[in-house]
């Protein structure tokens, strides 16, 4: 655990709109702003340790002694990283390094032994940025998180489980982002104490249970990084110990002080922190409690820069538009950290070094940076409730081979990819044989026991008809060692779905499972011929299924299981003496197999989705001896701002005629777009499509809130209800033109279909159009 040191000196500086609104709130209670520069009362004695104390553990060079302060900012703290890279070309030398919140990032990436280089790229990648944002990358996704994110359903902020049900302690989680500093520093996993890094690092967060001001000097730095880093609301606190951690910038945005504690004889201070003089600031209610949080923390930002001496450089890189909370604006933060640094080269010049000296630094200073031992071992202690095997098993670094960093990484990700964890912190300790036992501790993430979900699908052709559908859903996980979940999951609207299985995984990879369920739907179905519909019937059926499979890597399952199912189908419309209600008790064997490698199902850009399914009739459980075959697939593949998508649908009952239960439907948004929604169905149904889409902007690091599209589609395809009538002659063209938006809450889509002969639809769409493929 990283060593604290407490004061309570400090008031809150706040990071971005969001933080400073919550600053407004609670600044006064994480400290006040009292203007004492001294330890409070009830420090405790590693508290006092004095400064030349802890200049002993840096070690003195011969030259004056370089502190690098980094400051918080949010996204204007990414001109650090262009300052960075200017003091490396002017070939300045840093012996210390102190940062808050996102400056906490950069430095401790910069101590860790990264060069300027190294740290660019890393922060600048869309990964990390996903990572600051909250985002989750689907890909990073196990399978089986994959499979429960097809749907339309979306996140909640939401607290649901044993202890009650709430609001969330964050709108998003900090995993993600642990995953990748843990894998950025992993040669440090072994290394307790700051002062030992390449370059000695501290870093500051606010303790929201006591409110002091800890600095964090030695334990886990991925930890300290992002307790420093986690805003309130917005990540949830991080907890370390029996403490829970927030942003340093509630606490000291420029922690100046860290470097003159240190004994450093210059420090060069990148302020980044927001300034006051915006009138604009007072134009709303959001925008004035941005500024009333401002003026919160303004005084002890004011403290730490008065602490400054006449040979301290201190740096205020020129943000003008640049957003404090825009991510996107990188570019422009990094050539203002860098157009800052060089403004000053004239004071910098004294502490330069000659080209020879800089490569000694550099080189001194690679070789603090420790290498990576041969594996003892790896043990657990993990808080999740997951055996130790299961987690083992998804370690492959083995027991007698050298560490590697790419591998370590993997393994992280396969342990972030359960979904149970919110941090798990990697140490090792170094055996006398010269090789290294591994320690795992993982954190349960406070939203992985219930999970809820809920979300909305639509489609309306107007003057035609529309569809709708409103769901939630939950899972109680985990069940057991093994990490069995019981999922549950209701829709109501159009049809009526309740749906309930439960998930047992057989082996301690979880790739075989078995998964009984139960589903109970309520829906109309269509009976068509030559785009009449020849009566149409309201549908009740109830479900029993255990199913045997196995997951196929990290792209695929199959499935093979057993499927009784009983149905009553009361007519709606359509004449009595040729059609009457009817009943129908199937049961069967269902095997599956799917495959999932999409980025998105929104608006994807890349990767493959699809199923293959075939039903066979087993004579103890069946009254019928119906089979069929159905098949979907779907490949996207972009370049640049345009995306082109291909895919076929395909089903057959292999009986000649399928009963009504068994009949497959087309119509609708890129499934014959000039059709209502599953307006025609028949025992037989045919599908091709190709669909582009073309972004209205460019790519930017990070994606926006509300991204447009316009596209369009040609499809072809029909049903038939008898084999004998399948003819090519009868496949309809079809096509679409249309504008999408994508969003938090799913994608929209409107636009124009137009199907041969002469059917046309205007359109409205929301909702997932890939992978859910029982949606309606």
């Amino acid at each position: 655990m990283p060593a604290p040191r407490r004061s309570r000196n400090h008031a809150s500086h706040p990071i971005s709109r969001f933080t400073l609104c919550l600053v407004a709130l609670i600044g006064p209670w994480v400290g006040g702003a009292s203007g004492q520069d001294g330890a409070s009362e009830g420090q405790t004695a590693a508290e006092e340790t004095t400064r030349s104390e802890a200049a002993s553990a840096v070690v003195a060079p011969a030259r004056p002694r370089v502190g690098l302060v980094l400051s918080s900012g949010g996204a204007h703290s990414l001109a650090q990283v262009g300052a960075l890279e200017a003091l490396e070309e002017l070939r300045v030398p840093v012996d210390f390094v102190a940062g808050s919140e996102m400056g906490a990032l950069i430095g401790g990436l910069y101590a860790a032994g990264l060069p300027a280089v190294e740290v660019h790229a890393l922060v600048y990648s869309p990964p990390w940025v996903d990572a600051l944002s909250g985002k989750v990358l689907r890909r990073s996704m196990s399978w089986r998180q994959r499979t429960v994110d097809r749907d339309f359903l979306v996140d909640l902020p939401i607290a649901f489980g044993p202890d009650g049900f709430g609001l969330a302690d964050g709108v998003s989680r900090t995993r993600w982002l642990s995953w990748l500093l843990s894998s950025a520093t992993v040669e440090l996993a072994g290394t307790e104490n700051f002062d030992d890094f390449p370059i000695p690092f501290r870093t500051v967060a606010a303790d929201m249970l006591e409110g002091d001001r800890v600095v964090f000097s030695s334990g886990d730095v991925s930890a300290a990084i992002v307790a420093s880093l986690a805003t309130p609301g917005w990540f949830p606190a991080v907890q370390i110990g029996e403490q829970q951690f927030a942003s340093g910038a509630l606490v000291d945005p420029v922690p100046v002080r860290l470097g003159l504690d240190a004994g450093c004889e210059t420090l060069i201070v990148i302020d980044c922190a927001l300034d006051l003089g915006r009138a604009e600031r007072l134009d709303s209610f959001v925008t004035a409690a941005t500024q009333a949080g401002l003026l919160a923390g303004e005084s002890n930002r004011r403290r730490s820069i008065a602490a400054l001496r006449p040979q301290d450089i201190h740096l205020v890189p020129r943000l003008e538009g640049v957003d404090e909370d825009d991510l996107r604006t990188a570019a422009d933060a990094i050539d203002a950290g860098r157009q800052a640094v060089m403004a000053v080269r004239h004071r910098l010049a004294p502490l330069a070094l000659d080209e020879e000296a800089w490569q000694r630094h550099v080189e001194e200073r690679h070789a603090r940076r420790p290498v990576l031992p041969v594996l003892g071992s790896v043990r657990f202690e993990d808080h999740t409730g997951l055996d130790d095997a299961v987690l083992r098993a998804r370690v492959r670094s083995e027991p007698g081979q050298p560490l590697d960093r790419e591998q370590l990484s993997k393994d992280l990700l396969g342990l972030y990819g359960l979904d149970y964890h919110d941090r798990i912190d990697l140490s090792w300790e170094q055996r006398e044989d010269g090789t290294a036992d591994i320690l795992l501790e993982g954190l349960p993430a406070s939203d992985a026991q219930w999970n809820p979900r809920a979300g909305a699908a639509f489609e309306g052709v107007f003057g035609k008809d529309a569809t709708f559908v409103v769901g939630g859903a939950f899972a109680i996980r985990p069940l057991d060692g093994h990490g069995a979940e019981w999922r549950n999951r209701i829709e109501v609207g159009s049809s009526v779905l309740l749906f309930s299985e439960y998930y047992q995984p057989i082996d301690d990879e979880a790739r075989w499972f078995i998964a009984p369920g139960a589903e109970i739907e309520l829906k109309r179905v269509n009976l068509t011929e030559d785009e009449r519909v020849l009566a149409a019937f309201d549908g009740r059926a109830i479900g029993l299924r255990l199913d045997v499979g196995r997951v196929l890597g990290e792209w695929g399952e199959l499935r093979v299981g057993l499927v009784k199912e009983a149905a009553d189908f009361d007519l709606a419309i359509g004449d009595p003496s040729m059609f009457d209600t009817t009943s129908v008790s199937q049961g069967f064997l269902r095997g599956e197999l799917q495959v999932d490698t999409m980025d998105s199902l929104a608006l994807p850009s890349k990767g493959w989705i699809g199923r293959v399914v075939y039903r066979a009739p087993v004579g103890l459980l069946s009254g019928d001896d119906e089979q069929f075959i159905q098949m979907q697939l779907d490949h996207a593949q972009s370049r640049g701002r345009t995306t082109l998508l291909a895919g076929i649908e395909y089903a057959t009952a292999l009986d000649q005629q399928g009963a009504l239960a068994n009949t497959f439907d087309l119509g609708g948004f890129l499934r014959l777009s000039g059709l209502g929604r599953d307006s025609i169905s028949g025992a037989h149904a045919a599908l091709g499509r190709v669909a582009f889409w073309r972004a209205f902007a460019q790519p930017q690091l990070e994606p926006r809130t509300l991204e447009w599209y316009v596209g369009g589609s040609l499809e072809i395809g029909n049903v038939w209800n008898r084999r004998d009538q399948i003819e090519l002659k009868d496949l309809r063209p079809s096509g679409s033109l249309f504008l999408a938006l994508d969003s938090v809450v799913g994608p929209a889509f409107a636009g124009v279909g137009l199907t041969s002969p002469g059917e046309f639809a205007v359109f409205l769409t929301f909702g997932n159009q890939f992978g859910d493929w029982d949606l309606f």
